[in-house]
């Protein structure tokens, strides 16, 4: 009986020493899977970014293009547009005048005498706009406008034709005129069209 009892005792012992070794193990076991866990979820990053360029730039001042007020055939309108570089480069100057055409036509509804100071490089029909644009200097060359000076006014008025007729004027829905101004940079001077032909358009 003592010797049964002897072997239980020992039988259970070891069953004993083996379950909390197990425990033991299964304990280690799911402790590095938490920390495995906690590891796997742990971030950290940091981003410099500084290149730093561009301290020159261009920034045009478009002045006298403003009118308001009421028009009719034969009317003018005393616009004086001209641009003044602001920025802190030397700079060419492009102005492009756009204006309502006929109803059912491409004739201008506006008529203007522009500066001896600019010349014409592009002319064409957008939609419902007759479009000419100007560049400063000569056919050959642009001139330059120095940081802080401003160009000549490209015309000092618009006139509506006088030899529209009644019903043309009523089928008007535009009359109004656009002018933009664009300075760019003067490394390139020579051949105003192709000048022009790189500047982008929206």
């Amino acid at each position: 009986m003592n010797t049964d009892n002897n072997r239980s005792i020992k039988t259970w012992w070891r069953s004993l020493r083996r379950s909390t070794q197990i425990a033991l193990v299964l304990l280690l076991f799911i402790s590095a899977g938490v920390i495995a866990y906690a590891a796997s979820i742990l971030f950290g990053t940091s981003h410099s970014s500084t290149t730093l360029s561009k301290d020159r730039y261009v920034e045009v001042k478009l002045t006298g293009a403003s009118a308001t007020g009421s028009i009719k055939p034969g009317g003018s309108v005393a616009l004086s547009p001209s641009l003044t570089n602001n920025g802190d480069i030397t700079t060419t100057a492009f102005i492009k005048v756009s204006v309502p055409t006929l109803p059912s036509s491409t004739d201008a509804a506006y008529e203007w005498d522009v500066d001896s100071g600019w010349t014409q490089v592009d002319s064409y029909t957008d939609g419902n706009k007759a479009v000419v644009v100007y560049g400063y200097g000569s056919s050959s060359e642009l001139s330059i406008v120095e940081p802080g000076m401003a160009t000549d006014a490209v015309t000092n008025g618009f006139t509506m034709r006088s030899d529209i007729t009644g019903s043309q004027f009523s089928a008007m829905t535009d009359i109004d005129i656009d002018i933009d101004g664009f300075l760019v940079d003067s490394e390139v001077r020579v051949d105003p069209g192709n000048v022009w032909s790189l500047v982008p358009q929206e």
